[in-house]
């Protein structure tokens, strides 16, 4: 999988995997199931707009939030020490399954908080398999399986488009949120690291905001 898929399509296969555990637990029908789930706020511009996505492939497995699901949702727009505490919380609660979104610190919290709740990922930034918290991802081994968005694609095109745009330009400032890459978790490091080669590469420099 690479940063073309389209955004759908990664929640979609989010959404798939979250339903295969709580299919596999359904042995009771009536029964709500429960969903921890770690994500950022729903106005979110990267993962907000996915949320309808996600409730929509739960559904498609039969399980409706408000009637047979309940999801209930950690925020990972916050410090560490309190993300690490409300997710343990979450899974004292007895959730069936963390549905965790974000770059590797999310996961660390997950698996922090437990090591035999399935956790379904979205690895936002960060490659979970040469990280080694899964040996693949069509088998993953262990309680974690899910899917990976790395956008540092995006950032070699943003310096295609604007050399093509200046070719006389031989400098390019960086902008960007220290404080959102810290604490909104918006995973900034690892598209500053490829901006930074492939503005390198063209024998341009570059300045960091």
């Amino acid at each position: 999988m690479t940063a073309k898929m389209k955004r759908r399509e990664f929640i979609t296969l989010l959404g798939g995997a979250a339903g295969w555990p709580l299919t596999a637990r359904a042995q009771q029908p009536d029964r709500v199931r429960r969903i921890g789930m770690l994500r950022a706020a729903l106005d979110d511009p990267i993962t907000g707009p996915a949320y309808p996505d996600f409730l929509d492939e739960l559904r498609k497995s039969g399980f409706s939030d408000g009637q047979n699901l309940e999801i209930d949702a950690v925020s990972v727009q916050q410090d560490d020490q309190r993300l690490f505490a409300e997710t343990a919380k979450l899974v004292r609660s007895k959730v069936e399954l963390l549905a965790v979104t974000g770059p590797e610190i999310v996961l660390k919290a997950a698996i922090a908080a437990s090591q035999t709740i399935p956790i379904v990922m979205w690895a936002i930034n960060y490659d979970p398999i040469a990280r080694g918290y899964v040996k693949s991802l069509a088998r993953p081994g262990g309680n974690i399986t899910g899917v990976v968005s790395l956008q540092t694609e995006l950032a070699a095109k943003q310096v295609e488009l604007l050399t093509e745009a200046f070719p006389e330009r031989t400098r390019l400032a960086v902008l960007y949120d220290e404080n959102s890459a810290d604490h909104c978790r918006c995973g900034a490091s690892g598209e500053i690291v490829t901006l930074r080669r492939a503005v390198a590469e063209i024998g341009k420099s570059a300045l960091r905001f």
